[in-house]
């Protein structure tokens, strides 16, 4: 059997949400099976053998686990297992301890596990090293891209032009020229005080209209477009909704 357990650098604590992964008799063939979950186990860095390991660093091979004083027997009596001999290490990245990976009573009773044991284990336990580094990774950037994608959904929520804002001047058609008399005729004089913002978005409309009609854009786009530029400007001293229209004005 064998178990792996991580640090939980916020708490310093061991856990495992895999706790034990045992072979099938004979063959020694991993299957799906024989993968058990108990839910997640949870204990101080420091206490039992895998605590002591987790924070020392130090490789134990222990041939009676009851004997060690340093031996965590809770375990044991939350999953009915009993534990004889124990060959634990730690998992190491760039130096720093990740965690522990624990096997548990070597087959067919045969006692403490030996050098040749040893040297195996370590062998997979650089490998698990690696593993774990890229899955630690792995798991950085799906969670990186996860806050991204819901800041990217709220940000565009928030810089979607309003549907009421919009359905409002769509509802007044297209502006005709006798409403925006004076914006058409006061060249380089027109200034918007006392007008609103969605009272400048009308004559927005109003200017990209008579500069160039409807027959390459379409109205409700044409709209939708500077409800949304409105919305999209931050409530500052300077660059504002305000300060654009009049840039938009001065060019048109």
């Amino acid at each position: 059997r064998a178990s792996l357990f991580l640090i939980d650098v916020k708490t310093n604590q061991l856990y495992a949400k895999l706790f034990e992964v045992v072979t099938s008799e004979g063959n020694g063939e991993l299957k799906e099976e024989n993968i058990c979950s108990r839910g997640e186990i949870r204990f101080p860095v420091g206490k039992g053998i895998a605590g002591y390991v987790a924070e020392t660093g130090e490789t134990l091979n222990v041939e009676n686990a009851y004997n060690d004083p340093r031996f965590n027997q809770d375990i044991d009596k939350e999953t009915g297992y009993t534990t004889t001999s124990i060959y634990c290490m730690p998992i190491t990245i760039r130096g720093n301890i990740i965690g522990v990976v624990e096997f548990i009573n070597k087959n067919e009773g045969q006692g403490a596990f030996t050098e040749e044991d040893e040297e195996i284990f370590e062998e997979f336990g650089a490998f698990l090293g690696l593993a774990l580094n890229h899955a630690t990774l792995y798991q950085k950037i799906r969670k990186s891209e996860n806050v991204l994608q819901v800041t990217q959904e709220v940000v565009s929520y928030h810089s979607q032009a309003g549907e009421e804002e919009v359905e409002k001047i769509l509802e007044e058609g297209i502006p005709q020229f006798e409403h925006h008399e004076d914006i058409a005729t006061q060249i380089y004089l027109y200034y918007a005080t006392g007008l609103s913002d969605m009272e400048k978005v009308k004559k927005s409309v109003f200017m990209f209209l008579d500069l160039f009609g409807l027959e390459r854009y379409s109205f409700d786009t044409l709209v939708r477009f500077l409800v949304t530029v409105k919305t999209n400007y931050r409530t500052v001293a300077y660059h504002n909704w305000a300060h654009g229209f009049h840039v938009c004005n001065s060019i048109y």
